[in-house]
């Protein structure tokens, strides 16, 4: 073996559990925004086994030709040391699976879309592997303290359907990982045949699930989970929409807890919601954020029950234990003052969609104090939905702010009242 390679494994079987941890908080990123979304997929993650690192360092050398002279000419040979695999029971699911991507992380390259057209080894009936393989690196942002260490971290994510990963699956290891001798011609004929199979199967989940989304928007019953929401959050702002793209749909589960808390989980409540959210200036936002904005509106009770439901969200958890801690009593007291500053707008400006917006159409309100409430409700919007984790002193600087805007809307609007009479 290359001595270089054998310097390269020995590093590698030091760093293995580091690699392994960064697939893992990668692949947890991915769980929780697509799960969240309603979009069924199996996610999965490794480091890569140092024998099988091993046994690819070789082949390469001696099939490909390839000449390693440093561990860099490895590592960037070789990129697939930490891993995710996407297994999405929908193949249709692929484009809003890459916006989710391209959101979360930094693409390191462009994405590498398979059949890629080489040269296979045997003579193929069907196009064989279909697949979108990404390279990716983490954010700052989605990292807890003592985890921005794995930000140099490559991580190849692959994204594919269930059946496509099981068949991929059976054939890389057959007929490129020579752990099991040579194929026959009779051998690859069956791999290939077996390729035939599922790419007949994914035609089939593609109908499945338009008679899954059918089922749901025609049944008019209280949906019994999260997917079948989502199902239909889809097909009414598809509906809307005049493009095909599909809108940031964002924690369709946490909406679903909500709505279930209240005996609400049906049509009947949401779509009246989505036609605001469909005009609603913000509606780059989440759809399940501002759903369950406007289902909350000035309810300090709703308010409460949602954060409870956050609180025991444990899918979502990628920091450590001591920056995801609440304290209750600085959320109650952001959440009074919000609710009032609300109260006090609305009493200037009415109760349209888009009612924030109003305010920089009072004249004599200040520029700079309405630049004020809006980055507040930034910061609102930010906090009620998990987006930010302040701490309490943090809140409690921010509910000074929020009470210092009340107090000069409220001098504002009795100096307006006193003029008209």
């Amino acid at each position: 073996m290359n001595t270089v390679v054998e310097q390269f494994l020995k590093a590698y079987r030091r760093e293995f559990d580091y690699h392994q941890e960064a697939a893992r908080i990668c692949a947890q990123l991915c769980e929780t925004e697509l799960l969240g979304a309603g979009k069924r997929a199996i996610v999965t993650y490794r480091a890569k086994s140092p024998d099988r690192l091993a046994e690819k360092c070789n082949r390469r050398q001696e099939e490909e030709g390839k000449s390693y002279n440093t561990s860099d000419d490895i590592a960037n040979d070789i990129i697939d040391l930490s891993g995710v695999r996407i297994a999405l029971y929908f193949p249709s699911d692929q484009q809003y699976v890459d916006k989710v991507i391209r959101s979360l992380f930094r693409l390191i390259r462009d994405p590498k879309s398979y059949p890629d057209g080489r040269r296979m080894k045997y003579k193929k009936q069907f196009d064989g592997y279909h697949a979108v393989h990404y390279l990716i690196g983490l954010k700052p942002d989605r990292l807890g303290s003592d985890q921005q260490r794995y930000l140099e971290t490559r991580i190849e994510i692959q994204v594919a359907s269930v059946l496509m990963h099981a068949w991929a699956e059976v054939e890389h290891d057959l007929a490129y990982k020579p752990l099991s001798g040579d194929l026959s011609d009779g051998e690859y004929a069956i791999l290939d045949e077996l390729n035939g199979l599922v790419l007949t199967g994914e035609i089939a989940l593609r109908r499945l699930q338009v008679a899954f989304d059918q089922r749901v928007n025609e049944a008019n019953k209280p949906f019994t989970n999260h997917f079948e929401l989502a199902a239909f959050l889809y097909r009414e702002l598809r509906l809307a929409r005049a493009d095909d793209d599909e809108p940031g749909i964002g924690r369709v589960d946490l909406l679903f807890q909500l709505l279930l808390h209240y005996d609400k989980n049906c049509p009947a409540t949401v779509k009246p919601l989505l036609a605001t959210v469909i005009t609603d200036p913000e509606h780059d936002r989440p759809i399940s954020d501002q759903v369950i904005d406007l289902f909350i509106g000035k309810d300090k009770e709703r308010y409460g029950v949602f954060e409870d439901i956050r609180a025991q969200d444990t899918r979502g958890l990628t920091y450590g234990d001591a920056e995801t801690l609440r304290d209750a009593r600085a959320i109650g007291t952001f959440l009074n003052a919000w609710i009032g500053l609300e109260k006090v707008i609305r009493q200037l400006v009415g109760k349209q969609p888009g009612w924030w917006h109003g305010l920089s159409r009072q004249s004599g309100i200040q520029a700079d104090l309405v630049a004020e409430i809006n980055q507040l409700r930034s910061m609102r919007n930010m906090i009620v939905h998990g987006i930010a984790i302040p701490t309490p002193a943090e809140l409690a600087a921010t509910t000074v702010r929020i009470k210092a805007a009340s107090k000069e809307l409220n001098a504002f609007n009795a100096s307006r009242k006193r003029r008209s009479r």
